[in-house]
């Protein structure tokens, strides 16, 4: 499978919400694929990121 079509699928993947067909391709995809590897290690590093939140009372500073 091409690696485009992999990456457009990384995200539902990782999010647990693909069917079990696509976890399966995307699975055997990886053991062979280094870079959509690195694909998918780098979007859960993201997804596990502690972002700042937005005082929503005072957004800004007067």
């Amino acid at each position: 499978m091409k690696c485009e079509i992999i990456q457009d699928l990384i995200p539902t993947y990782c999010e647990g919400v693909c069917s079990e067909e696509t976890k399966i391709l995307v699975e055997a995809h990886i053991q062979e694929c280094a870079a959509c590897r690195q694909e998918i290690e780098a979007y859960q590093e993201i997804e596990t990121m502690d972002l700042p939140t937005i005082d929503e009372k005072k957004p800004f500073k007067k």
